[in-house]
């Protein structure tokens, strides 16, 4: 059986597709592994067409060194008929892009394998019915697995055969007993092939099923890490902003504290002067703030102490709280008035009880521009409360700047 290609070797057209490459290595490996009676030297060469003709890379350059070959390709090494090996020379594995070939012989192997009685002669007539029978198939021009059933057939086909022309030299009965069993053994091994190609498409089907599970899950824990990576940014953004921000409302902090400051200082300038002058026009032309940090500035002058102006909003009835030298607590009520509007008694009520049950202060002074009513005096005086009328500002004033010079 000479084999001048890994294809003629192996019995499949060059046009062969992997699976059936494939299918004919396994059915060409029951045949001639050594455990079968085969030798080492041809199984290896089986196996050696295999490999280079399943891998695309190896076939494609071993395709282009048969194309590029001038010289012819190695005869096959199997034996002949009488025993002995078709080629003289070493066998070599397969042609480089040159047309030489490289040297793989086997290593225990002689140099002319010349073997004694090296196969049987029913193993090399089943060989001749294989190549057959894959020449057939071949000719239909079947690929795959209408391939493989074209060769199932033509088998069962030649099997029922021989079991036919065995039932007519036998007795009738014995014969078709043997067909049965034959039959039987074909549908069970029938069954058997598919079974196992239905468990590899099974397991395929599986691999491919893990596979996008594992490549979905890879997926999912990119976009979360992507996400988290993500969120991270935006965080570490927001507290650069918040950051930002705090800085930037401490420093609105700091120049509003400052120009408060500024302000208070120019108000407590202002009150100053405002109080060294005792000019009654000039103290109703104030605002009534600016009335309060002057009557602030003229207690400081009289020696007060911790004067503070708390007027405004909430102030509970008093503008301004002081100490006396002898350490007693005054409370102060400021009314910028004018000079036609007097402070009658509800205003001093109210202050009576502001001064007496919240503040419980030592001393009471109520201030004004204008002056009091009959009743508003009477009142204060009833309850220990001083007054103080724009002339007695105007009078204040002038001892203070005659006490000064």
């Amino acid at each position: 059986m000479a084999a001048d290609t890994f294809y003629d070797l192996l019995g499949v057209p060059q046009n062969a597709t992997t699976e059936e490459i494939r299918s004919a290595y396994r059915r060409l490996s029951k045949t001639y592994h050594p455990d079968q009676g085969g030798t080492a030297a041809f199984f290896r060469q089986l196996q050696l067409a295999h490999e280079t003709l399943t891998d695309p890379a190896q076939r494609a350059e071993y395709d282009r060194s048969l194309r590029a070959s001038a010289s012819p390709p190695p005869q096959d090494p199997r034996p002949g008929p009488q025993g002995q090996w078709q080629n003289s020379s070493q066998w070599s594995g397969h042609q480089t892009q040159a047309g030489s070939f490289s040297q793989r012989q086997p290593p225990s192997a002689p140099q002319n394998y010349r073997l004694n009685n090296a196969q049987p002669a029913y193993r090399r007539f089943l060989a001749t019915w294989s190549r057959a029978i894959n020449a057939f198939a071949g000719i239909t021009g079947r690929r795959g697995r209408r391939r493989q059933e074209v060769v199932t057939a033509a088998w069962i086909t030649s099997v029922v055969v021989a079991i036919v022309v065995v039932g007519t030299l036998l007795e009738a009965t014995h014969g078709f007993a043997l067909l049965f069993l034959v039959i039987l053994g074909v549908v069970g091994w029938r069954r058997h092939e598919a079974t196992k190609q239905e468990a590899a498409t099974r397991e395929g089907a599986a691999q491919a099923a893990a596979a996008r599970e594992q490549a979905t899950s890879e997926a999912a824990e990119r976009q979360r890490a992507e996400r988290a990576a993500a969120a991270n940014r935006d965080r570490a953004a927001k507290e650069t902003a918040a950051r930002e921000r705090a800085a930037k409302a401490a420093e609105a902090e700091r120049a509003r504290a400052a120009r408060e400051a500024q302000e208070a200082e120019e108000k407590q300038r202002a009150a100053r002067a405002a109080a060294r002058s005792g000019d009654l026009e000039f103290i109703l032309r104030l605002s009534p703030t600016q009335f309060e940090y002057t009557m602030a500035a003229l207690l400081r002058m009289l020696g007060m102490t911790d004067v503070q102006r708390v007027g405004g909003r909430g102030d509970l009835g008093v503008d301004i709280t002081a100490r006396d030298p002898m350490g007693r607590t005054m409370v102060v009520q400021c009314k910028r008035y004018a000079r036609s509007k007097k402070i009658g008694s509800p205003d001093i009520q109210q202050f009576i009880g502001m001064a007496h049950v919240h503040h419980q202060a030592d001393l009471k002074l109520f201030v004004t521009t204008s002056d009091f009513t009959d009743d508003a005096r009477s009142l204060a005086r009833l309850h220990d409360i001083q007054l103080m009328n724009g002339s007695d500002i105007e009078d204040l004033a002038r001892r203070q700047r005659e006490s000064s010079s």
